[in-house]
């Protein structure tokens, strides 16, 4: 059984190339055998990582539990009205479709609910992570292609 955690990314250069090695990684998604790429890679660089830590939000690692081996990361803002904003998740490729994201995201719920947040944002760019966020109880808003999930 896969438990994971989360760990809070650090302004640290061991924790910064911990990171970059999955950021380079990620893209938005894959329709029809076509990778459709990220084009705003903003956090390309230690200092534009560090900033970010320090200014905008956090860096969430996804670790196993057992082994602390980074599997993915969530990159976060958090709002003073009491909201949050996925604003990227990514999984390594070799842990995708074994059920490492859905965990991940129930233990990023879990920590939201006990900082006191009220709910869940995220914009989805494909009919694929579209199934993804539904299946992990978001809800389509309508706008944008944004979904949300609202803390019970």
């Amino acid at each position: 059984m896969i438990t994971l955690q989360l760990r809070e990314a650090q302004a640290s250069l061991t924790d910064y190339e911990l990171f970059d090695k999955l950021y380079k990684f990620f893209r938005y998604a894959e329709i029809d055998g076509k990778t459709i790429p990220r084009n705003n890679a903003e956090l390309s660089s230690l200092e534009t990582y560090l900033e970010y830590i320090r200014t905008k939000g956090n860096i969430l690692f996804i670790q196993e539990e057992e082994t602390n081996n980074v599997v993915g990361y969530f990159i976060m803002a958090w709002f003073d009205d009491g909201g949050a904003r996925i604003r990227e998740m990514y999984i390594a490729e070799e842990h995708q479709r074994k059920g490492y994201g859905k965990k991940a995201v129930k233990e990023l719920i879990k920590l939201v609910k006990e900082e006191g947040f009220k709910w869940v944002e995220l914009m989805s760019y494909s009919i694929a992570t579209d199934n993804f966020w539904s299946a992990c109880n978001f809800r389509y808003t309508g706008s944008n292609d944004e979904y949300k999930f609202h803390i019970k």
